[in-house]
């Protein structure tokens, strides 16, 4: 469908952070089962910045490293955003309609629109409904999408709240298990990605 977005976990198809070193690897035990990758940027054109009303965050710049987690049969990928000192700038969960991975080796996601972010001090917010909304009456989706993107959201929500969203604790012991696996990665390279 035209109006659902596929998102690398490589980010290959960005272009202000030209210069990146990447890992991805399958993990499986009793925490989590699935693929996780780390994207580091030793070059950024410039800063990115989200707002959360009057507070800015920068996201991503030279140094920033973003861990993602893709669960195996979940319906939402978790990107834990890290600042070049290592501290946990924010949680960002994509809604997705489904995993996969590439031809590359590299997992991806077929976005859904719907997003929830968590901020170190708890904070949780939900974001872009608006963009699920018009993606329904614009026919890039269907209603049984936009369903299962709220589901899936108010799921999320919940095993956060309730202290249930374990991905959240990984984050530290999964980033510097991939460090070592980090491999340069950019516009005069190619990624050729792990074979699994």
């Amino acid at each position: 469908m035209a109006g659902v977005k596929r998102r690398y976990a490589d980010r290959f198809e960005w272009k202000r952070g030209s210069k990146r070193k990447f890992a991805s690897t399958y993990i499986e035990s009793d925490a989590f089962t699935g693929y996780v990758t780390l994207l580091e940027w030793t070059e950024f054109d410039s800063p990115l910045l989200v707002e959360y009303g009057a507070e800015s965050f920068c996201i991503a710049d030279a140094g920033h490293q973003w861990l993602q987690h893709f669960p195996r049969e979940k319906r939402h990928a978790v990107t834990t955003m890290f600042d070049e000192t290592g501290r946990v700038v924010q949680w960002y969960i994509d809604i997705c309609k489904a995993q996969g991975v590439d031809q590359r080796g590299v997992p991806y996601l077929d976005d859904l629109y719907l997003d929830v972010t968590v901020l170190p001090d708890g904070r949780v917010h939900l974001l872009d409904e608006n963009e699920l909304d018009d993606a329904l009456h614009n026919g890039d989706i269907t209603p049984l999408d936009h369903s299962l993107a709220h589901e899936e959201a108010r799921r999320v929500q919940a095993a956060i709240r309730e202290g249930r969203f374990a991905i959240l604790d990984l984050a530290d012991a999964h980033r510097a298990q991939l460090t070592d696996l980090l491999q340069p990665f950019g516009s005069d390279l190619a990624w050729e990605g792990d074979s699994r």
